[in-house]
């Protein structure tokens, strides 16, 4: 069962509060970087795992478990889906920008700022 439409609602609010600068600009985390009017977000994936979750956040990335082996694109699918759900976007909204067959990725996530998505990721770990 997703969220209620309320909360998406609220949620929208907060995530587009700070969105739409058109510069590129770094914020607490080098990781996550806002690019005009969606954010740059590396992430160091880590496939295979038991359940999909955040471990830690770097300079260099977000690093996420993810519950799908890296075969045929469904670590990419799951990681992409997982990080709609954290983020609480859409999942068209998460796009996988490079690093289709590694570890290190990079995904862009719109109509979000860059100070949401890293204090939602920071949020989120364990």
């Amino acid at each position: 069962m997703g969220p209620k439409k309320s909360d998406q609602k609220s949620g929208a609010a907060e995530r587009n509060r700070a969105a739409g600068n058109s510069h590129t600009r770094a914020v607490s985390c080098g990781c996550v970087t806002q690019k005009g009017n969606a954010v740059v977000v590396s992430v160091f994936a880590k496939p295979g795992a038991s359940l999909n979750k955040v471990t830690d956040l770097t300079d260099e990335a977000v690093h996420i478990q993810v519950a799908a082996p890296p075969v045929d694109g469904e670590a990419n699918a799951e990681l992409s889906k997982y990080l709609a759900k954290v983020l609480n976007v859409r999942k068209s909204d998460v796009s996988l920008e490079r690093g289709g067959r590694g570890r290190q990725k990079i995904f862009e996530v719109q109509n979000v700022s860059a100070e949401y998505v890293s204090a939602t990721l920071r949020n989120s770990r364990d």
